[in-house]
């Protein structure tokens, strides 16, 4: 079953809610003065998949017709190639969208208003897996910080490592 464009559209707002929070999502430890070094089997300073959807660089995006995967593509490039897409159709449409935006939010805004040409559009069964896709790696990205889920465990003190 294809979801539908308000099912769509429900998810990039919380997208664009869930961007927000990758800054503090970021960093799982702070230093401590104490240690000088990070401990055997310790996290890095920094979590990988949240610097993988920060990611701003846009690689290899040169056609139109090219596949890009959401789970290799941080979110503002994935997401402005699908904007990119949608509006080189809109235009051969005779339609006139607006610029380009160049945040995520603004990318989840300007595809939000098309999204209703876009499922007319034979990649609209890509669009929509792309942006659950997008969600979900997202959603998973900021457990801990979001209000909705508490973080599963209280960090030490002294380390701010362990449980």
């Amino acid at each position: 079953m294809t979801p539908t464009a308000q099912h769509t559209r429900r998810q990039l707002a919380d997208l664009a809610d869930l961007a927000a929070l990758l800054p503090t999502a970021l960093i799982t430890r702070t230093p401590n003065d104490t240690q000088r070094g990070a401990a055997p089997g310790s996290r890095p300073p920094a979590r990988l998949d949240v610097i993988q959807l920060l990611d701003r660089r846009v690689r290899d995006l040169t056609s139109r017709a090219e596949w890009v995967d959401p789970d290799r593509a941080g979110l503002l490039p994935y997401l402005w190639t699908w904007c990119r897409d949608i509006e080189a159709d809109a235009l051969d449409a005779g339609h006139h969208p607006d610029d380009l935006p160049d945040t995520v939010a603004g990318c989840c805004a300007w595809l939000a208003t098309w999204l209703d040409f876009a499922q007319t559009l034979p990649q609209w069964d890509e669009l929509v897996w792309g942006i659950d896709r997008c969600w979900r790696n997202t959603r998973a990205a900021t457990r801990g910080v979001r209000d909705d889920d508490p973080p599963r465990h209280a960090r030490c003190n002294r380390c701010h490592i362990g449980t």
